[in-house]
């Protein structure tokens, strides 16, 4: 959310907004070219470390894929994938991005989560059917479940935004 809509949702009088968002302008445009750098590094790192915990849970949860059902299985993930979803959500708006960058976060985060659920459920498939084991779930639907689960906090704080 923009500055000015919170400070204003605050009470905040107009005049002394104003003089706020000058002040921070002003910050703005005296920012060191190292402090911008790195505003970018950090915001490639998050986005790194969320997609590497993306993959992280998928492997953990390789244990429930193999023994329960798929209804349960799909429980969790969509458990799991709202949970991570609004975590995700609330680090990136907490870093104040610019629209595209939040545009783009969002984009990245969910497509590298959709791939990653994907693959590391197709490569245990593979993997355990040479031992004989065989996961209950199809890999397709869990996906399915699991986006949906995890782009529903954006969803829902974009309708309360609104």
């Amino acid at each position: 959310m923009h500055i000015a809509k919170k400070l204003e949702k605050k009470g905040w009088e107009k005049k002394h907004i104003a003089k706020t968002l000058h002040i921070l302008k002003k910050a703005e445009d005296k920012k060191h070219l190292y402090v911008k750098f790195l505003d970018k590094f950090l915001f490639w790192f998050v986005l790194f470390l969320i997609i590497l915990g993306n993959v992280i849970i998928f492997i953990a949860l390789l244990p429930i894929i193999i023994e329960v059902s798929q209804a349960y299985t799909l429980f969790v993930f969509t458990v799991v994938g709202f949970a991570f979803g609004a975590l995700i959500d609330n680090i990136i708006k907490e870093m104040e991005l610019t629209k595209k960058h939040y545009f783009l976060a969002g984009i990245l985060i969910a497509l590298m989560a959709t791939l990653s659920m994907f693959f590391v459920i197709t490569l245990a498939e593979i993997f355990l059917k040479e031992f004989g084991i065989f996961i209950k779930i199809n890999p397709l639907l869990s996906t399915f479940i699991y986006i949906i689960a995890f782009t529903l906090p954006h969803v829902l704080y974009k309708i309360k935004e609104i």
